[in-house]
């Protein structure tokens, strides 16, 4: 990238500067095809440090790492111009989709954030945070299923993260259905029995089965 072309600059500068003096020292010594070989390396260095970058994904990476700082900051105007900078260069970029939904769904404004996530999956069928973000939007809208299922997808990804299982229990629970939300916050508890809401949710369930039944 070009930090990484900047950085081998002094390097390139001392190795010219030895290398005029040999080719000082080829000339007078009538050495022309060293000469020539010092001329053609020399090509080569300054192709190397002149030559634009055509990337523009590479473009994107700077403006991507501000804005997702910046918002991690709370910053929300900084994460605003850089994400979009870091978006006019990749649009087709799944984390770049993402951390705009991210922004948008901390301005509150969830219906360009859903769209967003949506896009992420497009671009990448398997991203985790962007199942776990819609389900998270669609618990907020008492769409029960809905959530369920991108909590499910999302769970695919880290089978071992215990506050996915939570969160599909809670969705399958305020759906009434209680048998795949008890199977559900049993996985949670197995994977951290020390987490207090765990327990709360699976005594709720537990109680609504038994006030379900004949």
């Amino acid at each position: 990238t070009e930090r990484y072309r900047v950085a081998a600059v002094p390097g390139l500068l001392l190795g010219a500067s030895f290398g005029v003096s040999e080719l000082w020292q080829s000339c007078v010594s009538a050495k022309y095809s060293r000469a020539a070989l010092y001329l053609i390396l020399l090509l080569a260095a300054t192709l190397f440090v002149s030559v634009p970058q055509k990337d523009p994904g590479l473009w994107a990476l700077d403006a991507y790492n501000a804005g997702w700082q910046a918002l991690q900051s709370n910053n929300l105007p900084l994460a605003e111009k850089k994400l979009n900078v870091a978006y006019a260069y990749a649009p087709e970029n799944a984390e770049v989709n993402f951390a705009l939904g991210n922004l948008r769904l901390t301005q509150g404004n969830s219906p360009a954030a859903e769209s967003y996530y949506l896009a992420t999956l497009r671009l990448d069928s398997n991203h985790e945070g962007a199942y776990n973000n819609l389900g998270i939007l669609a618990l907020e809208e008492k769409r029960w299923s809905r959530a369920a299922n991108f909590f499910a997808r999302a769970v695919q990804q880290d089978p071992r993260d215990a506050k996915t299982y939570y969160l599909i229990a809670q969705a399958q629970f305020n759906a009434h259905d209680f048998q795949n939300a008890s199977v559900a916050i049993a996985r949670a508890i197995k994977l951290n029995p020390a987490e207090p809401q765990f327990h709360v949710l699976s005594k709720e369930i537990r109680r609504a089965q038994t006030t379900e039944s004949p």
